[in-house]
C-alpha cells in the first residue's frame, strides 16, 4: 500500500457528496426515467463542483501554510516524521 498525494486525478468523494449521491439514489427510485435522469445529473454537477472547489482551496490552503512556515523559519523537508516505518504495514493489515 502507497500514500497517494490527493491530485485531481485521485480525488475523493467527502462524506457529504456519499450522502448527497445515497439521498438522491433513493428518491430517485420511484421517479420516471427522465425524472430520474434529471435528478442524477443535477447531483452529478453540485458534486462535480464541491469537487473542484476543494481542490483549488486544498491548493491555497497548502500554499498559505508552506508560506506561513517559511516566514517562521520552518523548513517542511527537513523535519522529521513522525510516522513509524512500519505503520503502512500496519495500517494494511
Amino acid at each position: 500500500m502507497t500514500s497517494e498525494k490527493k491530485t485531481s486525478e485521485s480525488l475523493y468523494l467527502t462524506v457529504e457528496q456519499v450522502r448527497l449521491a445515497t439521498s438522491t439514489w433513493l428518491i430517485a427510485q420511484t421517479l420516471p426515467y427522465s425524472a430520474r435522469k434529471k435528478i442524477y445529473q443535477r447531483a452529478t454537477g453540485v458534486i462535480g463542483y464541491r469537487q473542484k472547489h476543494n481542490c483549488e482551496a486544498r491548493k491555497y490552503h497548502t500554499r498559505t501554510t508552506l508560506k506561513q512556515l517559511q516566514s517562521k523559519g520552518i523548513n517542511i523537508k527537513q523535519l522529521k516524521t513522525c510516522t513509524p516505518p512500519d505503520f503502512i504495514d500496519y495500517v494494511a493489515l
